[in-house]
């Protein structure tokens, strides 16, 4: 499948892998057709969902490259809360994006904890080696 986000120019690409009430989960394939790991959507930011064009290339691609679809992970996708807490117990990094309050900012780490409305990450350090402390962001 591909749609349109109003945060992204061009298209996102992969298999839809899960959907909630309010998300979908995307198994992500990269425009230099290998698989490029899940990201989550909010359903209400996907527009012009569509297949995606000629997919048996790009599965033929995936298959001689040796590129097995990877297991997908028990994402909960009921809320972002929800997602960011089953993702973080799932994965030692995690990446999130707040298009709509800072564009051009996403934030890596691990997922410490969720409290009202609040995610906890620890960054992950930063080039100059200097130790990172906690970061909050809150949760729409």
């Amino acid at each position: 499948m591909r749609f349109h986000r109003r945060f992204e120019d061009g298209w996102v690409r992969g298999y839809v892998v899960g959907v909630g009430p309010a998300f979908l989960m995307l198994c992500e394939v990269s425009d230099h057709i290998r698989y490029n790991g899940f990201g989550c959507y909010r359903l209400a930011d996907v527009k012009n969902l569509e297949p995606a064009p000629y997919p048996e290339f790009v599965e033929a691609a995936l298959e001689k490259r040796g590129d097995a679809f990877p297991e997908t992970p028990a994402v909960a996708l009921n809320s972002i809360g929800d997602i960011l807490a089953t993702a973080g117990r799932l994965f030692p990094v995690v990446t999130v994006h707040a298009e709509a309050a800072r564009p051009d900012v996403c934030y890596i780490g691990a997922i410490i904890s969720i409290e009202g409305g609040v995610v906890w990450m620890q960054d992950i350090p930063a080039p100059s080696g200097s130790a990172s402390r906690p970061r909050a962001s809150s949760t729409p």
